[in-house]
């Protein structure tokens, strides 16, 4: 979910999921068919999914990112705040998973074993990370 972050209330609040990632969309081909996990529906700026959208769907790819951003400014602007903070919003969900899936690790009742914790999605977590690091912020404020 988006809470704890700064999201930047520049652009007016919009129906949101809160949670988008890309476990919770599926799709029929190119198109989506269902949004699951509905319980963070919001009316709330719109910087969090924007934010996962281009961390989860475009990973960072400048064009993929620019595809994304210019079908929603087809519905509603995008300020020039929101943008400049969609990868520092993807940074801190992205370190919120790893935090709560470090927790989970060190937790005797929920831990499985040290190998466990590097299997699945921390090493997405931990690509995605890597490839914020390296991102043209000049490049995709200007997308």
């Amino acid at each position: 979910g988006q809470s704890g972050a700064p999201v930047p209330d520049d652009d007016p609040p919009t129906l949101t999921h809160g949670d988008l990632w890309i476990d919770h969309v599926r799709f029929e081909g190119h198109r989506v068919s269902a949004l699951l996990d509905l319980d963070t529906l919001g009316l709330r700026p719109p910087a969090g999914d924007l934010a996962a959208l281009c961390a989860d769907f475009a990973e960072w790819d400048l064009a993929r990112c620019a595809a994304i951003l210019d079908g929603y400014r087809r519905h509603r602007p995008v300020s020039g705040s929101t943008l400049d903070a969609l990868p520092r919003l993807a940074a801190l969900r992205t370190l919120g998973v790893l935090r709560e899936r470090l927790r989970a690790w060190l937790d005797p009742e929920r831990r499985g074993t040290p190998e466990a914790f590097l299997e699945g999605p921390v090493s997405h977590w931990c690509a995605q990370l890597r490839t914020l690091i390296g991102l043209d912020l000049v490049a995709f404020r200007s997308i």
